[in-house]
């Protein structure tokens, strides 16, 4: 494994759920996929890194992960709980939790979710060489840009880029601030992504998306 520091602004990190889904269709299990992704991680073997959803300024976006952040915390996944593009999430939660984890997080409220502020990454070289999913990885690009020109949506909704302007609007001196006007703020949005990008998301899309994020937001403002 190469000792040379990665950037962490490289399109080569790949979505850990992403490349969970792959491993599952590998292993034919979920738990079997969660296991297999935490011991290539705590081996050192697939290196990864975090993204905060919520930008501060007293704490770095991006931060690369050392295989001893492995040997405390494990993937469970996916969950019944929302991420802010309303895909379910791949938790990270402590190694020692009992198997009736899954359940406890419907129970406790997402406040109680560890790392829930968190994007986690891969290496995608590192992906390819150790699950050997080199093909499958490019296939998923692909078929996702094929399912949304199925869906007649655009392809070239710039996600990200929304977020991080919800966060510009709605986050201030470590707290959120609510808009007066959702049905505003999301078509203010849209003229927005249509000034920048030449495109605009899909309304119902978009309030949804809107929605999580303000509520992620304001619990990371508590």
């Amino acid at each position: 494994m190469s000792k040379r520091r990665l950037p962490l602004d490289s399109p080569d990190w790949t979505p850990l759920n992403v490349l969970h889904r792959l491993v599952c269709t590998q292993t034919g299990d979920r738990r079997l996929a969660d296991r297999d992704l935490t011991d290539a991680m705590a081996s050192g073997r697939v290196r990864s890194m975090r993204r905060r959803i919520a930008p501060r300024a007293d704490k770095p976006e991006r931060e690369l992960l050392l295989p001893s952040f492995w040997a405390d915390y494990k993937f469970d996944g996916p969950s019944d709980i929302e991420a802010c593009d309303g895909e379910q999430r791949l938790l990270v939660v402590e190694r020692d939790l009992p198997p009736a984890w899954p359940l406890l997080p419907l129970k406790m409220g997402l406040r109680d979710v560890p790392f829930r502020f968190y994007g986690f990454y891969a290496w995608e070289p590192d992906c390819k060489k150790i699950f050997r999913l080199g093909v499958a990885l490019e296939d998923t690009r692909e078929s996702g840009q094929e399912k949304l020109a199925k869906q007649g949506r655009p392809q070239t909704i710039e996600w990200q880029k929304l977020r991080e302007e919800i966060v510009r609007r709605c986050w201030q001196k470590g707290r959120c601030i609510s808009p007066e006007s959702l049905t505003l703020l999301i078509t203010d949005l849209q003229a927005w992504h249509k000034s920048k990008f030449k495109n605009e998301p899909n309304y119902e899309d978009l309030r949804k998306f809107v929605s999580n994020g303000i509520a992620f937001l304001k619990l990371a403002g508590k």
